[in-house]
């Protein structure tokens, strides 16, 4: 079996030019079955972020 991500919900932040996503990842290889939160900046780089700094930074964006 392969590394699977499925985006579960992404939001964008239109201002800051960031995007923010809530993915789950399997990963058979290193057991890995996971809720995480990402967030990418204008530049194309991505931040992981605790599950309350992604509740915080995306609360008020639609």
């Amino acid at each position: 079996m392969l590394k699977q991500v499925q985006i579960l919900n992404m939001r964008e932040n239109k201002q800051l030019g960031t995007q923010y996503f809530e993915i789950h990842e399997v990963d058979p290889t290193y057991k890995i079955d996971r809720i995480v939160y990402r967030e990418k900046s204008r530049a194309g780089w991505f931040k992981e972020l605790s599950a309350e700094v992604f509740k915080e930074k995306t609360q008020h964006l639609q």
